[in-house]
């Protein structure tokens, strides 16, 4: 889109350099032409031109980057305004809900750091885990499978389950390959 010639009489006595990208003069053209449109629409196009428009729009551009044009001084930060004041609640707040219990994950992660802290080489016995929690078998071994799915938990297996007494082989979770784990540590 060619920009349209201004007459001699429609052109600026003061010339003021601003640079533009190639997009932003475009869409400036096309700022222009849609003003003008607007113009000759209302009945004022013969009172005002182009350059004008342009000026006006340039001014505008600038302020609104926060730019200013070389003669023009800086503009004032406005004052921004305070937010509304909230009205008073007409009804008393509602009391705070309890807190609600912990996760299944971050219970069993808290009692394993507990019986890790006991032992020597930060080994936590499976079945006093199970025991320490108190929920049934199978609940805690689905988290503990899927705390060690997540690798935030490592699981043993157990050398010789045959000395293992038959309530603690009970409460072992069952491994690969008929194997079982009898022991847990927390990953860090």
């Amino acid at each position: 889109m060619a920009r349209p010639s201004l007459p001699e009489d429609e052109r600026a006595s003061e010339v003021v350099t601003v640079r533009f990208r190639r997009a932003d003069r475009d869409r400036l053209d096309l700022l222009v032409a849609h003003e003008r449109t607007a113009l000759e629409a209302s009945g004022r196009a013969e009172r005002t031109g182009n350059a004008e428009v342009l000026a006006l729009l340039v001014r505008e551009a600038c302020r609104s980057r926060g730019l200013t044009l070389p003669g023009e001084a800086p503009a004032l930060a406005t004052p921004r305004r305070a937010p509304p004041r909230s009205r008073p609640a007409l009804t008393p707040p509602a009391p705070p809900a309890p807190p609600a219990p912990p996760s299944d994950t971050a219970l069993v992660l808290e009692r394993l750091a507990e019986l890790t802290a006991l032992d020597p080489f930060e080994m936590a016995s499976i079945p006093a885990l199970v025991r320490a929690i108190g929920w049934p078998t199978e609940r805690t071994w689905a988290v503990l499978d899927a705390l060690r799915q997540a690798g935030r938990v490592e699981l043993r297996k157990e050398d010789s389950p045959q000395l293992l007494p038959a309530d603690d082989l009970a409460l072992c979770p069952p491994g690969p390959r008929r194997s079982i784990y009898s022991r847990a540590r927390l990953l860090p």
